[in-house]
């Protein structure tokens, strides 16, 4: 079979990650792959002999909605999907495309071209939305009427997808939780006593990094001192002045001879593994953060916020510790503990990667995907 598989973005962060598992899970299909621009994602693809299966399109024309779209951005938008569509079209007759994957509700919009060009379109959701009602209550009415069958990474994503009821819609989402390839490395003994602790994400309030600063400020002195932490990342598209806000904020910071800032790294799996903690402190609804699996996977206590699919990844005490957003004397107290303790962080990072393994490797994954994309491909047949 043939298809098309599109994407929002060219960035290396958690959905499109996730999206790299999922297409070579569905090897051998022929994948014409769809984004607006080249970037980190195609170039990763183009040097791994992996994705041989893949053929990249650069469509700068793919139709992409986002939350702060204005009115002119809307009107644009609308030019967009008849340019994509005449695009796709030919695409469709020239190279026999078979059904169609989105990745992300970004790409909604692609959908009704592809379905007034007789596609049947599976879609992979991994946001959560919440901040505009009447926005949410549209693109997720939006997505059930126009796919055909739609993968949910987490509960949480699922209901909130179910939150606008549309009869018999809802038999069209199934859950099927992100799998990651395994990480863990045994290291030899560390050289540098102190504590790790790593925070790996977008640089923008809504990930907690200024949630995570402000807790720093709450350990007490000593313990700072035996300790560094690292924030990994960089900023959304339109937020690079938050880069400039971190690095002044740091300078600021009581604590800046142990804060170190680093930008986005492709491969983060040593950066992981000699990390003695992971901290996911998000304030929004995270869906199902892939970087509390590679903590998991390398056998690390993940601290995180109760907030969206965290709660389905975290064992609270067992694995990690899950935290309410903003509460920063808990997540003090729960650094605290783990910094402290060599046997707590232990017990905890032997059970977090018991997790991993039963729950949350790659095969798990392609296994439990694949399943769905066979059954939806009767369909199309």
């Amino acid at each position: 079979m043939n298809l098309l598989v599109i994407n929002p973005g060219t960035n290396l962060y958690g959905a499109s990650r996730i999206l790299l598992q999922t297409m070579k899970a569905l090897k051998p299909r022929k994948i014409f792959f769809i984004v607006p621009e080249e970037g980190l994602l195609t170039e990763y693809i183009k040097t791994n002999s992996e994705f041989s299966h893949v053929q990249i399109l650069i469509v700068p024309s793919s139709p992409i909605i986002y939350r702060k779209m204005g009115i002119a951005e809307g009107l644009r938008l609308l030019k967009k999907m008849i340019v994509f569509r005449r695009i796709v079209n030919r695409i469709i007759k020239e190279q026999k495309i078979d059904w169609a994957y989105i990745n992300t509700l970004s790409c909604l919009f692609a959908v009704p071209p592809l379905k007034s060009c007789g596609l049947k379109v599976f879609l992979h959701v991994h946001e959560i939305l919440e901040n505009n009602k009447v926005f949410t209550k549209y693109i997720n009415k939006f997505a059930l009427r126009w796919c055909d069958k739609i993968i949910a990474v987490s509960e949480p994503v699922k209901l909130n997808l179910l939150e606008v009821s549309i009869k018999n819609q809802g038999e069209k989402i199934t859950t099927v939780l992100n799998g990651i390839s395994d990480i863990y490395c045994p290291l030899a003994a560390k050289s540098n006593l102190s504590k790790i602790i790593t925070l790996m994400g977008r640089i923008k309030p809504e990930k907690g990094i200024w949630f995570f600063l402000d807790t720093i400020s709450l350990l007490p002195e000593e313990l700072v001192k035996k300790s560094k932490f690292l924030i990994i990342g960089d900023a959304a598209p339109g937020g690079e002045h938050f880069l400039k806000k971190l690095e002044d904020d740091i300078q600021k910071h009581p604590a800046k001879d142990y804060i170190k800032y680093y930008p986005f790294i492709k491969d983060i799996r040593n950066i992981i593994n000699e990390s003695d903690v992971i901290v996911v402190p998000s304030l929004m609804k995270d869906p199902f953060p892939t970087t509390i699996l590679e903590g998991l996977s390398a056998g690390k206590p993940v601290i995180a916020t109760n907030t969206g699919g965290s709660v389905q990844s975290i064992k609270d005490a067992e694995t990690g510790f899950l935290i309410e957003p903003l509460d920063k004397v808990k997540f003090a107290d729960r650094l605290e503990k783990l910094i402290k303790s060599d046997r707590l962080r232990m017990q905890m990072g032997e059970q977090a990667r018991k997790e991993f393994l039963k729950n949350f490797t790659l095969e798990i994954f392609e296994t439990n995907f694949m399943q769905e994309v066979n059954e939806f491909e009767t369909i199309v047949i």
